[in-house]
């Protein structure tokens, strides 16, 4: 991918045209990495939140494998601080359905 742009001259970096290159769909890239690079492309503000991921918020234009790698660990984080969050919402609920339907019975069911 980092190639696709520089004719197969590796830079370490994937750039702007390199996605722009990787996402056509005629340039013999594998099906999930053309619609990774469009997604990239296509998402508002995603190129370049990959981009800083590893430069704390400053751009430099290309895509670092140190980049993608900060990028996929903020993700994994926020899954997980996302998956607790449901837990405790979860608990929570049931605990208040817990509580109605004991209510509900001790009012006679009205």
């Amino acid at each position: 991918m980092e190639t696709a742009a520089h004719h197969n001259a590796p830079d370490g970096r994937i750039s702007h045209n390199d996605l722009v290159a990787t996402g056509r769909f005629e340039n013999g890239h594998p099906l999930r990495v053309q619609s990774a690079a469009n997604h990239v492309l296509r998402t508002p503000g995603l190129e370049s939140q990959i981009d800083t991921a590893a430069h704390g918020g400053n751009p430099d234009n290309n895509i670092s494998r140190n980049d993608l790698r900060h990028e996929i660990a903020q993700q994994i984080w926020l899954t997980r601080e996302v998956d607790n969050l449901l837990d405790e919402i979860d608990d929570v609920l049931a605990e208040g359905a817990e509580e109605f339907v004991r209510q509900y019975c001790q009012n006679g069911g009205s």
